[in-house]
């Protein structure tokens, strides 16, 4: 689906829960039963990025998902930064 997020990604990148994506409408894409009764498990929900971004904000308001994005990036930055000198360490 287009502009449409997992509910995973939607969690991870928008800085939401289960509860807050409950109250969204959502696009349910595969699951079911194939032949042989063998199960696909549940449907992936999929929703829009806007409704995400919306939420996001009002739940967080722009300066807490800002504060929220820097944590994140400078988390990322750290892993990278001991990644590397793992890195380093193993070729010495």
């Amino acid at each position: 689906p287009y502009d449409m997020v997992s509910s995973a990604e939607a969690k991870k990148e928008y800085f939401l829960t289960a509860r807050d994506l409950a109250t969204l409408f959502y696009e349910p894409v595969g699951g079911g039963f194939l032949p042989g009764l063998i199960s696909t498990g549940p449907p992936t929900k999929w929703y829009a990025h806007s409704h995400l971004v919306n939420l996001s904000l009002r739940k967080h308001g722009t300066a807490g998902v800002v504060k929220k994005l820097e944590a994140r990036n400078k988390r990322d930055e750290k892993k990278r930064m001991k990644e590397e000198e793992a890195e380093q360490a193993r070729q010495r």
